[in-house]
């Protein structure tokens, strides 16, 4: 018997612990004792598509989307890969739903229940957003939407802005150089918020228009009246026609400047040099 014992051990140092016979499907280190070789160790990879469970030393075949199981080759609650969801009757591991109201479900937690929605834009081109356990197709250029399908604040595509109005909730498309037009509307371009502009690099927002202006035709931000209006060319020559109040054309120029201190008359200088003398005197 010692013999047998010695010469087993020595099988399994010659062979590294590696199977020996075939027909073990999955298993990749074998054990040899005096009546049999038993499987020690099963895949971790995949196999032809499937994952293999050691039990009772075999290597069990799982479902197909499960990565464990049990000696009967039912998977364990927890054990489904992404994009499947446990079913409990039989162990399996059905695809999760990707038609209809589930068209980009990634993850579930059955047929009707998902939980996570593709991020990014789908091959339809449109973005949809987790509601109610189902998958919303938001309104064109929305990134998030409520289970209506209407677009959340804050949530259009740079260079659009959202329609608010009718409570449509959808995007429009704003000027072409500007980033959001949700104040402002469709083909213009917000105003600068704390000295953040919307409009592209190069680009100015022109208050007369609502849009975004080729910087080379910039009008004086104190200008109060210009002959710009919307729709002309980049090369269109604006022109101010009157500055603020407190503000004056430079000499000959087009750009307002802070007006000058109105000149006061000899009379009001003198007055206002003897209340000077009083008050120095009134200090002794």
């Amino acid at each position: 018997m010692k013999m047998v014992i010695l010469f087993i051990v020595l099988i399994n140092l010659v062979n590294g612990s590696s199977c020996t016979k075939k027909g073990i499907e999955g298993c990749t280190k074998c054990e040899l004792t005096e009546t049999m070789e038993k499987c020690i160790a099963c895949t971790s990879e995949k196999l032809e598509g499937f994952y293999y469970t050691l039990n009772e030393n075999k290597c069990t075949k799982c479902p197909e989307g499960c990565t464990k199981c049990d000696k009967d080759g039912k998977c364990l609650e927890d054990k489904c890969l992404t994009g499947r969801y446990f079913k409990s009757d039989d162990g399996s591991c059905p695809t999760c739903p990707n038609t209809g109201d589930y068209a980009t479900c990634s993850a579930c937690t059955s047929a009707t229940v998902c939980t996570q929605c593709a991020q990014g834009k789908h091959t339809d081109g449109f973005y949809y957003t987790l509601n109610s356990g189902k998958c919303t197709k938001c309104t064109e250029h929305c990134t998030q939407c409520d289970k209506d399908g209407k677009c959340k604040k804050g949530k259009c595509l740079s260079g659009y802005g959202l329609d608010t109005t009718e409570n449509k909730n959808t995007c429009v498309k704003c000027d072409e150089h500007c980033t959001t037009c949700t104040t402002n509307g469709e083909g213009k371009c917000d105003k600068p918020v704390e000295g953040t502009s919307y409009c592209f690099e190069n680009y100015y927002y022109n208050k007369f228009t609502q849009t975004c202006s080729y910087a080379a035709n910039a009008v004086d931000s104190f200008c109060a009246k210009s002959n710009a209006t919307e729709g002309v060319t980049e090369d269109y020559e604006y022109t101010c026609m009157d500055c603020e109040g407190g503000y004056e054309f430079e000499d000959g120029g087009k750009k307002c400047k802070a007006s000058a201190p109105a000149p006061q008359d000899d009379s009001s200088v003198m007055v206002s040099i003897v209340l000077g003398l009083i008050a120095l005197i009134a200090l002794f």
